[in-house]
């Protein structure tokens, strides 16, 4: 057991102790010269109940101690149990994994193999008139989406204006407003927190570490609920104008196959078939359990966690060991 420093004596405490030598005195030495027998006699009997005295004390502390730690104990569970309800309610399509902190939400969104359209241009051409539209085959797409609270509790709804998702009413509710992209590919469907994930060959990677995205925006248009901004940043993904030919950005050898070093070339093998990024060997990045240990460290923005058993738990071990070593514990 850790072994505390005896707690100090309160003024309470120091009176009680010169009571009860005073009266374990009385009763030893009746009068008499205090001889060296007599004064052990006097110090044994006064410790002893001043002994039970602290004890007492200290139990009717540990019993007001339990009943609050019982109250936080409690309130944390509700925490949990409504933490569960809002993830079975709101979670995206695809969410294959989820973290949770007061100000941000980390998303693991997985999206199966299909063929998506895609904007691109010449990095060095900034004339948005030369982009292009590129059909292009996908395999499965992993993303890490971390959404940034706001101050107050509140969002607005989306509303539907024919093809368009536009700002609806303001509604009481989390909202989230920054966000961070980072995309990867696999072969094959998530199963473990150890499958690895693979780095695109893809431009706009702002960091080729944790494979962050450069998607032009670092915010949604206003506060949304996290089901709708992950929803808007993949879209976003999508829509984004990738700027540059594969081979030019400097991706440290993502490129592991002739199809895809550029978006023709790409375009091309996937009219031929459009499933043949199932058989790329793509580089490889991390497991799913490092990304998400690597992507926390690197944005710095699950450092506060949400959770107090440390403390409560501290809590009560300091007060037992100080109650062990009043008994006269070791």
């Amino acid at each position: 057991m850790r072994r505390l420093k005896s707690p100090k004596a309160t003024k309470v405490q120091k009176g009680l102790m010169e009571r009860e030598f005073e009266v374990a005195y009385k009763k030893h030495a009746k009068g008499k010269h205090p001889s060296k027998d007599i004064m052990q006699k006097v110090a044994l009997t006064a410790m002893s109940r001043l002994k039970q005295g602290m004890i007492r004390e200290l139990v009717e502390q540990f019993e007001n101690k339990g009943v609050a730690f019982q109250k936080k104990l409690q309130k944390h569970f509700k925490m949990v149990m409504d933490d569960e309800k809002k993830k079975a309610s709101v979670l995206p399509a695809g969410t294959r994994y989820f973290l949770r902190t007061s100000d941000a939400h980390l998303y693991v969104v997985e999206q199966g193999p299909q063929v998506k359209s895609v904007f691109a241009r010449d990095y060095y051409e900034y004339d948005k008139k030369e982009k292009r539209r590129f059909s292009i085959s996908l395999p499965y797409v992993v993303f890490f989406i971390t959404l940034h609270a706001i101050k107050g509790n509140f969002h607005y709804a989306p509303a539907q204006v024919g093809r368009r998702t536009v700002k609806g009413p303001k509604v009481e509710g989390p909202g989230f407003q920054g966000f961070n992209c980072q995309c990867f590919f696999r072969n094959s469907p998530l199963r473990s927190l150890d499958d690895v994930l693979y780095s695109p060959p893809i431009p706009n990677r702002e960091d080729p570490f944790i494979d962050l995205m450069c998607l032009g925006k670092t915010h949604t248009p206003y506060p949304m609920d996290p089901f709708a901004a992950v929803r808007w940043v993949i879209e976003l993904f999508y829509n984004t104008v990738f700027t540059g030919h594969v081979e030019d950005w400097g991706n440290n050898g993502v490129i592991r196959s002739k199809k895809v070093e550029n978006f023709a070339a790409w375009e091309k093998a996937t009219k031929k078939s459009p499933l043949f990024t199932l058989k790329v060997k793509w580089k490889k990045n991390d497991t799913l359990r490092g990304m998400i240990a690597k992507s926390q460290d690197y944005l710095g923005t699950f450092d506060d966690g949400w959770l107090e058993e440390e403390d409560l738990m501290g809590e009560i071990e300091e007060f037992m060991d100080n109650l062990f070593l009043l008994m006269g514990g070791e």
